[in-house]
């Protein structure tokens, strides 16, 4: 592949080493965020039985997220800015190694809480990771290859995240079950529920060890990625409360920007939501969630909806190697809202029930790429960290919305796949305002080239 454009403006050294790293670092960064969370969340559906912990535990861890990014977005998109994003990147790495270190003793001394803030802070970790890992891709390869290289990150951040919380579920499922089998017929209730929870503490305690063993790899990172241009700014106490600032600098920045920013918020919003939804299901086919099989199932959905995006976004970085097509964003929406529909009627656990969550993961990414691509293209260099920033900040709040109306669908009893139907008209309704992005998005590209 030729040398990107980006040594006209960056004049970085062996970039598509260094985007290779990177690829690889983030893949990694999201398999150790997704499997702990999948081993946690297994953990506490098991350990808080009878408690509102127990029943709405998949709400409220995947709440950590949202809410750390909801947060801690203004001062990691200022970090973003003010330091070269490969050293962001790094001493992000060495945060998750102690994090994991203290979930570790956290299953060690049985504390639920202790494990749940661990999640939370490693939720924090992840929301300075963010805007480096997207504002580092332009000044890498820039604007013509920044498709093909957005379409990467997300396929093997989707193949990460989806691939992490699968093996950390099943691990954990399959370890309980094995431990499971020696419970005595004559326990009682109270006695069977006590031995069901000794062992989830058990199950949990290798999975987290052998990740904290792997989590070491990427600190390699620091000499191989070539270090990117960094914008001095000064940092003051309003920084930390710049929600509405960073909000307003997203959405002043053009019609494209907020029409992009929309997209990828609802994009956010629908898998938040499914996030859940995975989970849920698991329950629902199999009551008995001490005995492992409702986490085996968790992770079993978990992989085919995985598959769907990895090769989602395999295929959408082919397609998207010669520039942004915002025309199979708009397809790709509209397509995913007829498989919503179609999916709310599939039997859970059938045939058709599977292809359809692997077709609903491989449409999403044909919206997403293209969406996400042209809001780092578009966003200003100098305030690039703080735009991706602010995004976060509105994916969080769609996200903490996405996750109360999980909440309130559940509190009601609707069933999980008739949940699928409440987002049928929304996601139509998105795609239509999306679409005009199409034109916008040509008429950018012919004032670019009528200016060069």
């Amino acid at each position: 592949m030729s040398e990107p454009e980006a040594h006209a403006e960056y004049p970085v050294a062996r970039p598509w080493r260094s985007l290779h790293t990177v690829l690889f670092v983030q893949t990694q960064n999201a398999f150790n965020d997704n499997f702990l969370k999948g081993v946690l969340i297994a953990l506490a559906i098991i350990a808080a039985q009878g408690q509102v912990l127990g029943k709405y535990a998949a709400n409220i861890l995947a709440g950590c997220i949202p809410l750390a990014f909801l947060t801690f977005s203004p001062l990691a998109g200022y970090v973003s800015d003010r330091y070269s994003k490969r050293d962001v990147l790094f001493w992000c790495i060495v945060a998750q190694l102690g994090i994991l270190v203290l979930t570790i003793y956290s299953v060690y001394a049985r504390s639920l809480y202790l494990g749940l803030f661990c999640l939370f802070i490693l939720s924090v970790q992840s929301t300075f990771f963010s805007p480096s890992k997207q504002g580092i891709l332009k000044e890498l390869v820039g604007s013509k290859s920044l498709v093909f290289a957005n379409g990467m990150l997300q396929m093997f951040t989707n193949l990460a995240a989806l691939s992490g919380a699968a093996l950390g579920a099943y691990w954990f499922g399959i370890r309980q079950k094995a431990l499971q089998a020696g419970a005595d017929p004559a326990f009682t209730d109270t006695e069977a529920q006590a031995f069901a929870i000794d062992n989830a503490w058990v199950s949990a305690m290798l999975p987290i060890l052998v990740i904290l063993f792997f989590a070491v790899l990427p600190l390699a990172m620091r000499w191989l990625v070539c270090r990117t241009p960094a914008f001095p700014t000064r940092l003051t106490p309003g920084i930390l409360v710049a929600h509405i600032t960073n909000m307003g600098l997203l959405f002043r920045t053009g019609p494209a920007m907020r029409k992009a920013a929309i997209g990828v918020a609802f994009y956010w919003f629908l898998a938040t939501f499914f996030s859940v939804l995975l989970i849920n299901i698991g329950p629902v086919m199999y009551p008995n969630v001490s005995d492992g099989d409702s986490a085996i199932e968790t992770s079993r959905i978990t992989w085919i909806l995985g598959g769907g995006l990895i090769l989602g976004g395999l295929s959408v970085a082919i397609v998207g190697r010669k520039g942004i097509n915002l025309k199979i964003a708009v397809i790709g929406l509209i397509t995913l809202a007829i498989l919503l529909a179609v999916t709310a009627f599939a039997p859970l656990g059938t045939t058709p029930f599977y292809i359809l969550f692997f077709l609903l993961g491989f449409t999403g990414m044909f919206f997403l790429v293209p969406m996400s691509s042209l809001m780092q293209d578009i966003a200003p260099n100098e305030t690039r960290g703080k735009v991706m920033g602010a995004s976060a900040v509105f994916v969080a709040i769609c996200g903490l919305t996405s996750l109360g109306l999980s909440s309130f669908l559940t509190y009601i009893g609707l069933h999980p796949s008739q949940q699928m139907l409440v987002f049928v008209v929304p996601s139509l309704l998105i795609a239509w305002y999306v679409y005009p992005l199409v034109r916008i998005h040509r008429e950018m590209r012919a004032s670019a080239a009528s200016t060069t």
